[in-house]
């Protein structure tokens, strides 16, 4: 999250600004912090947060529309476009449609699968991809 508020509010890839600089997760590159996370997950953030940014739904610690929103638009829809992919992909085997729904549910609903959607994290973002 600080790198997408540094990226939108600060034009910054440094996090040094942002709410969120009081972090663990960063690392100190000539006196500036970053964030030590993947950079993909934090563009596909920015994305979304600027438009929210610009309509003054600000990034802030704790619950707030903006973490909901921002979590909502990218880790929670790649978690059902993986989830539709699953259930496309198998398809090419030789179980019946209900069978097919079952697996999905039991992916969506019964794995770590469910559990990485709630926050916005690479993890889920990679496993969709993978799907």
């Amino acid at each position: 999250m600080g790198m997408i508020e540094s990226l939108v509010d600060f034009h910054s890839l440094s996090i040094d600004h942002s709410t969120f600089v009081a972090t663990g997760d960063k690392v100190s590159i000539d006196g500036h912090f970053y964030s030590d996370k993947l950079a993909a997950p934090s563009l596909i953030g920015a994305v979304v947060y600027l438009p929210l940014s610009l309509l003054n739904i600000k990034l802030g610690y704790g619950w707030n529309v903006a973490y909901y929103l921002i979590t909502l638009l990218t880790v929670k829809a790649f978690w059902l476009a993986g989830l539709i992919a699953f259930y496309r992909t198998l398809a090419f085997t030789p179980l019946a449609d209900k069978g097919r729904i079952w697996l999905t549910l039991a992916l969506g609903v019964g794995s770590l699968y469910l559990t990485w959607s709630a926050t916005f994290n690479n993890h889920c973002l990679a496993t969709s991809w993978v799907a």
